[in-house]
This record gives structure tokens, sequence and C-alpha cells, in this order.
């Protein structure tokens, strides 16, 4: 039996990537990993391997955790008419600046 990955024709990065840096691939790949409970942190991409010659712990700026309240927008029940709607919205923001004072 074929699997989902050959019926589709996804193939692995690695294979995509092939004659590319594997240190790139594997974080590359660590970092597209859609559970973010499984996925590699900041803090741990930062220490990968492939960023090594780039890591400095004692000049990187570090914040807390970003609030759910931040995340709201995920809970919403939009149509594809609404989410069309609102994205245009947010672009105008920055497309028009009477548009953008009257929103600040």
């Amino acid at each position: 039996m074929e699997s989902l990955k050959e019926i589709s024709g996804i193939k692995p990065l690695d294979q995509l990537l092939a004659g590319h840096n594997p240190e790139a691939i594997d974080l590359l790949s660590s970092m597209l990993i859609v559970d973010p409970e499984k996925r590699i942190t900041v803090t741990e991409a930062l220490a990968h391997p492939f960023l090594a010659e780039f890591h400095d712990p004692e000049d990187e700026p570090t914040t807390s955790k970003l609030h759910p309240y931040d995340f709201d927008f995920e809970t919403y029940d939009l149509t594809a008419e609404q989410l069309k709607d609102l994205l245009y919205d947010e672009i105008m923001l920055y497309h028009n600046e009477q548009l953008l004072e009257n929103y600040i």
C-alpha cells in the first residue's frame, strides 16, 4: 500500500533540498513542525549548530510569552467573505494615512 507521501508526491526536505547544508535542513525541519509542543523553540533554534557562528546568548534579547488573548482571533468563526473584508481593512490601514489616524 502506498503511503500518503507517495500518493501526494510530498518529498522529505532532505530529498527536496539534496545537496544543501544538512544542518540548515535540520533546523528548517524543526521549525516547520505544526504542533507547537513539538516544534523547536526560539531559544533552541538560536542554539542550533546551523546558527552557531551567530549565536551569542549575552546579546540575544528575550521577552515573556504572549498572552493567549493575543490569539483570540483564532476562535472567530468567519466566512471567507468576512475574512477577505478584514484582511482588506487591515491592508488599507497601511496604505491610507487618514484611516490609520482614525484607527489609532
